[in-house]
């Protein structure tokens, strides 16, 4: 099953199952949704919902890529930082507890949170000479960042490399860590930026996810979950859809749906600023536009998959 993340659709937790609903109906197959959380926690008929409708929720997304009142624009610069901020509680006994929404929620529900490596880093250092560290229970897949929130970016840096470190660092503290979340589309804009990728769909499995998996494996992780979008390497954006970009989404699939067992699969498409205002004015047009992204963006994947990978 493919899962599209609640970024997708650019609107709010509750929202987003009819989203993912609507989206169903229109493939006449069940995907997931991975949730990305907010500060606040969505209501306890969130699950109930999600199984009336049939929808799979295969993971919560923390911290959130859509903080309230902030711009595409600004978020770019801060929002990891800023969604992370009081991300350790610190009791008068000396002991620490993660308050990051997706920890509590993950831990209720029983489902893995995904967070960036930075982030998690940020959690590590705040957490540092405490006792007795009362840590989240929910199992963790670290993702690996985008290079350019990294203060120590370089020819040298590889963000997949700090979200294995991290990985490793929280595991000896105490985490549930359950494997590495490997972002497609960050892993190609630190190809295309610092290691001279130049678009050779053959050469981006070998020379980059072929060493990611090693990388995990010889620090005992697997790579569990994949968020899928593409890069534009001339405009240096990502979160496109499959196809609009550089990626070569043939080889990569091929590559990763003959794993047993093979990596949840997550779509991580960012609606356009007009649509994302749209919907945020609750325009029913912006919400068909990026229906209609959403929907063509798993029809391609499906269409250079495997037969019935998707369903």
């Amino acid at each position: 099953m493919i899962a599209v993340s609640s970024i997708c659709s650019g609107i709010s937790p509750e929202r987003a199952i009819g989203f993912a609903c609507e989206l169903q109906e229109r493939l006449g197959f069940g995907v997931g949704l991975e949730l990305v959380s907010t500060r606040s926690t969505p209501p306890q008929s969130f699950l109930a919902d999600a199984l009336d409708c049939e929808v799979s929720i295969t993971s919560l997304h923390g911290p959130s890529l859509f903080p309230p009142r902030e711009t595409p624009a600004q978020r770019v610069e801060a929002t990891f930082w800023r969604q992370i901020q009081g991300g350790v509680s610190f009791g008068p006994d000396g002991t620490s507890k993660l308050n990051n929404p997706a920890f509590e929620m993950g831990e209720t529900w029983g489902l893995p949170v995904v967070i960036h490596g930075l982030a998690a880093l940020r959690l590590i250092l705040r957490g540092q000479g405490t006792a007795n560290q009362t840590l989240g229970k929910a199992i963790i897949r670290i993702e690996n960042d985008k290079e350019i929130l990294s203060p120590v970016a370089s020819k040298e840096y590889m963000p997949f490399r700090l979200a294995v470190q991290t990985a490793a660092i929280l595991t000896s503290i105490g985490f549930n860590v359950g494997g590495i979340c490997l972002d497609i589309g960050h892993l190609a804009e630190d190809a295309v930026k610092h290691r001279g990728w130049q678009g050779d769909p053959h050469a981006f499995v070998r020379k980059f996810v072929l060493p990611a998996e090693e990388l995990a494996a010889e620090a005992g992780f697997d790579i569990v979950e994949l968020h899928l979008h593409d890069f534009d390497a001339r405009r240096c954006r990502d979160h496109l859809p499959p196809g609009k970009g550089c990626l070569p989404f043939g080889p990569i699939l091929e590559h990763f749906l003959s794993r047993d067992p093979i990596p949840q699969l997550t779509l991580e498409v960012v609606p356009d600023v007009l649509h994302y205002l749209a919907l945020s004015s609750r325009l029913r047009w912006g919400y068909e536009k990026v229906l209609d992204q959403v929907e063509g963006s798993i029809r391609y994947l499906q269409s250079i998959a495997p037969q019935d990978a998707f369903v």
